[in-house]
């Protein structure tokens, strides 16, 4: 039974990934075979010798998250501290995701130039080309092929035109690597992956030149320009739907126009996808400083939103018109108080690489303070909360029948999911309502659907509605999940909740009961915060309820009769 369920699963999968999508993997896989022929042995052409003139100063990665001390080898990556020796060990014992970090070499601005050139003369000699060699694979190869072209050549290049012995060698083996990437670029994923692939070729093109180079960014280029038109939404947030993943491409496409003339082919259409991206990112953040937590998203993988805004700013990139909500999400800003709502589909059907079961959640924060907080992300391969933070359990949401509002399965995969219905976002006068619903339990015997409604005041109420429609004996339950420091108390279905000074109050109005329990909030890679969760579960037969979340107190707001009904 248990083997024809997977094959049931797989079977689903595949079809979402379509038939196009299922050749190309085929393709990819069947290229991987081939050898690599010439590609490590590429005489680099003397005009390789491009000099792009900065706009800005590059902006960095979060360099206080990747390094103990990196001049005596101690690396710190996703908070999971190695000593590997310096030069380090390429290929010491250590989860891939860690040493794909030491891999991208993003690291350098931490040393001067002797200790990079050290660095990366021993990285060339130690660490040779072998097939799914961790730090050779497509996305760490992207990565580390910028950053090298970033922090060596345009950084140091006083240095390194000194330097002959060593250019010869550096530029030969960026040769090579890009030759690699060339060969196993991975069109048949697309989404942030290849989109990576992509960014390199252009960076590669309009930094050194050279027809050795030239010839990947030119070859590609179209594809470039499809894939910024089809992976910015129609609100500029980036297709994946994560706040991270928007934050990690608009990082790196903001490098990319650093170095892109006016007159180039990629300018105008990089130039718009800028613009609505950076629309985007002013608005998906909450008022302490840090993104959403929707979907694959955690804290310190990319810069902080305001310091991409003023990179932005610094290159001269302006606003695009955006049209809200065309990705799903949601996200409204009165003051200090903030709200972001998930009514999204679960991504491109061909990569839900990022997804997660959670339509309907929600963040909230009052007068700055964090309230609730999406789960977040800890890891991806090996770490013990990858199903749970996907799960529906894990959001701010309905759960039916203790089960997932979609099929995520192993790390990166979705079978069965749910389609969005019906949704509709209208400005009030003193706020909004945000309405619809999803099909993700129509495989139940009673073919259930959730529907669900905001409504938000300016002041401070957000009141959420849900109805669940079908047959059959259902148990529903309803979460809150509160951010880490949060100190929440309960007085039968009314609770309060304290971050600080801050001070919110709710009830749920409907037939059901109300307990505590202890949680997490993974909100970096690798670490679990402690933090409260709220359970409602709904009295057997009921299909209806409702909850309010008031700043202060909820006697304060008439429209709720002091938390007694409606």
């Amino acid at each position: 039974m248990e083997s024809l369920k997977k094959a049931e699963r797989f079977l689903v999968t595949a079809y979402y990934i379509g038939v196009k999508r299922i050749f190309l993997h085929l393709l990819f896989h069947f290229k991987k075979m081939l050898p690599l022929g010439g590609v490590f042995n590429m005489s680099v052409s003397r005009d390789c010798d491009g000099r792009p003139k900065l706009k800005a100063p590059f902006a960095h990665s979060p360099l206080s998250m990747i390094s103990d001390d990196v001049r005596k080898g101690a690396f710190t990556f996703l908070n999971d501290s190695r000593d590997s020796g310096m030069p380090p060990a390429w290929d010491m014992p250590a989860p891939d995701l860690w040493r794909y970090n030491l891999h991208y070499f993003q690291y350098l601005p931490l040393v001067q130039y002797a200790q990079r050139k050290e660095l990366v003369e021993n990285w060339i000699e130690k660490y040779t080309f072998e097939a799914d060699r961790p730090g050779w694979t497509p996305y760490p190869t992207s990565l580390r092929l910028r950053n090298l072209v970033k922090y060596v050549w345009i950084e140091c290049r006083e240095d390194l035109d000194k330097d002959f012995a060593f250019k010869a060698v550096f530029l030969s083996s960026l040769a090579a690597q890009a030759g690699m990437l060339w060969r196993r670029r991975e069109f048949h994923l697309g989404g942030n992956h290849y989109l990576e692939n992509l960014i390199t070729f252009q960076f590669l093109r309009l930094a050194i030149g050279g027809e050795t180079f030239s010839k990947y960014g030119r070859t590609s280029e179209k594809e470039f320009i499809g894939e910024l038109a089809e992976q910015v939404a129609g609100d500029g947030v980036y297709f994946e739907l994560s706040p991270m993943y928007h934050s990690v491409a608009f990082h790196h496409l903001l490098d990319l126009w650093n170095i892109t003339p006016a007159t180039d082919n990629i300018a105008e259409p990089l130039r718009r996808a800028l613009g609505k991206m950076t629309s985007a990112l002013k608005s998906m953040w909450h008022p302490d400083g840090q993104i959403v937590l929707f979907n694959d998203a955690a804290f310190n993988i990319a810069p902080l939103p305001d310091e991409l805004i003023r990179y932005a700013a610094s290159l001269e990139i302006a606003e695009q018109a955006v049209e809200k909500g065309a990705s799903g999400l949601y996200f409204h800003s009165a003051g200090k108080d903030f709200v972001a709502m998930d009514m999204a589909p679960v991504g491109p059907d061909y990569v839900p690489a990022h997804a997660h079961a959670d339509f309907g959640t929600f963040e909230l924060s009052f007068e700055g303070a964090r309230i609730i907080s999406d789960v977040g992300t800890g890891g991806y391969a090996g770490w013990d909360g990858r199903d749970y933070e996907r799960s529906t359990s894990a959001h701010n949401t309905v759960e039916i029948n203790g089960l997932d509002q979609c099929e995520c399965w192993k790390i990166f995969r979705v079978a069965r999911r749910y389609r969005p219905v019906n949704v509709e976002f209208k400005k009030t006068s003193d706020g909004f309502a945000l309405s619809g619903g999803h099909d993700g339990y129509m495989r139940l015997p009673g073919r259930q659907t959730h529907d669900r409604e905001f409504r938000w005041r300016d002041g401070g109420l957000l009141s959420v509605s849900d109805v669940v429609k079908g047959d059959g004996d259902l148990t529903v339950v309803s979460r809150l999940h509160f951010a880490p420091g949060a100190a929440v108390e309960l007085n039968g279905n009314r609770f309060s909740a304290s971050v600080g000074p801050v001070r919110c109050e709710g009830v749920f109005l409907g037939k059901g009961g109300l307990k505590k329990s202890q949680g997490y909030v993974a909100s970096e890679f690798g670490k679990k915060n402690s933090a409260e969760v709220l359970e409602f579960e709904w009295a057997t037969g009921e299909r209806s309820v409702q909850f309010f979340l008031a700043k202060g107190a909820l006697s304060s707001w008439p429209e709720i009769k002091g938390g007694q009904g409606v």
